[in-house]
């Protein structure tokens, strides 16, 4: 997995490092949210024109998300690292001190080519981690992400309300910068993988052609619409159904996201078993039939709560396995090309889930939101347990193993 002149870093070390690195590329997507009114005052624009600086951060992210696993594969997952750190840390500080929205959009954009980071994350975990405690590693390197919404998000936002908009963006590039600095002294770098003659399409050909790839994404897909459509109507779920302030349902919302932090550390022990496979349609079928729960009985607010929870730890687990998966076809050759895939899922379920649930709220009211959770999870679980195997996993990364770019 790595030369014999490269020193392998110790587990927990490795899982500070990209656990970070993940928390980072997500608090800066998410944080603006809760800072857009100050944002849009303090710029002289219009709540919905400064929403648009999340939107061409996404842009970006997306793209160079695509992009990262060919790079490191070809140059190594430090430099890439290393850039991707630099560039957040750039545009986090930039937008600080942006002195109107152009600029503060130009600094989004540079803050965008973070999405270097996250691929390469899950390349690192798979160039230094073995396969036997692979889905460990990712796991915790998942986990961290979720607790950029449960601790980091809160925390920007008191700043912001203490102080100014401008110093959350401050201390979020002070931390991206202290970890870019623990890269760049004690991070070795792994060997590199030696890739052949060819443009970045020739290194996803080999993943194109693989069926498994598509259902697992389809998976994937599948979670995300559910789980993004659950998220984006569960506050106001809560203040229609149980007379809640929107101050009220802060507690409640974080309570649920707790199971984007619980899922994957529990999930990344439970994939390194020879069960990993029924958890896809496991956790499925539980968070579709809760998703349902939630939004159509008429149960007490701590019942609720505790079914959002629910919903979000069981529905969430499909996702460190699928990245499991592809870290395990991708093998040596393309562990950081195969990264660039599930971006693209994300993005796709995350986009989808809430067109979904608007269109089901619009139609149905809040009970349509649960039946559009059961029917993409159920959509989920006939693939996952139709198609899903053992035998064609194997059969993928010896595919893969085999075959020339």
């Amino acid at each position: 997995m790595t030369s014999d002149a490269t020193k392998s870093p110790g587990f927990w070390f490795l899982i500070s490092i990209t656990g970070s690195g993940i928390f980072i590329i997500q608090l800066v997507v998410f944080m603006v949210g809760p800072l857009l009114v100050s944002i849009a005052n303090d710029l002289n624009v219009e709540v919905a024109v400064a929403g648009q600086l999340n939107t061409i951060t996404a842009f970006v992210w997306l793209f160079m998300a695509f992009v990262a696993g060919y790079f490191s594969d070809r140059h190594g997952r430090r430099l890439i690292l290393l850039i991707g750190l630099s560039c957040a840390t750039a545009g986090l500080l930039g937008t600080a001190l942006a002195p109107n929205f152009p600029a503060a959009m130009f600094f989004r954009a540079v803050t965008g080519l973070g999405g270097l980071i996250p691929p390469t994350c899950g390349a690192l975990i798979a160039d230094f981690v073995p396969t036997s405690k692979r889905g460990k590693g990712l796991g915790w390197m998942t986990a961290a992400g979720g607790m950029s919404v449960v601790v980091g998000i809160p925390i920007m936002t008191l700043i912001a309300e203490a102080a100014s908009w401008r110093w959350s963006f401050g201390l979020a590039a002070a931390g991206t910068l202290l970890v870019l600095l623990l890269v760049l002294v004690k991070l070795p770098n792994p060997e590199r993988v030696g890739v052949a003659s060819g443009g970045l399409l020739s290194r996803f050909k080999p993943l194109a052609r693989l069926s498994l790839i598509y259902e697992i994404s389809f998976i994937n897909v599948c979670q995300r619409i559910a789980f993004s459509a659950f998220l984006t109507y569960f506050a106001a779920y809560l203040i229609v159904t149980k007379g809640l302030s929107t101050g009220e349902t802060a507690l409640p919302m974080a309570i649920a996201g707790v199971g984007t932090v619980v899922s994957p550390a529990v999930i990344g022990y439970l994939s390194d078993t020879k069960h990993r496979l029924l958890i896809m349609p496991i956790g499925l079928t539980i968070g579709g039939i809760t998703g349902l729960i939630a939004f159509q009985a008429d149960v007490p607010l701590v019942v609720l709560v505790a079914l959002g929870f629910v919903f979000t730890t069981t529905i969430f687990s499909a996702f460190p396995v699928f990245i499991l998966l592809l870290s395990l076809i991708g093998g040596r050759r393309l562990r950081g090309t195969v990264m660039g895939i599930p971006p693209f899922s994300n993005q796709g379920g995350a986009l989808l889930g809430p067109a979904l649930g608007g269109l089901a709220l619009s139609l149905g009211g809040y009970g349509a939101i649960g039946t559009t959770c059961v029917v993409v999870s159920a959509l989920g679980v006939i693939v996952a347990t139709l198609r899903v195997r053992e035998r064609r996993v194997q059969e993928a990364i010896d595919s893969v193993a085999t075959m020339e770019t």
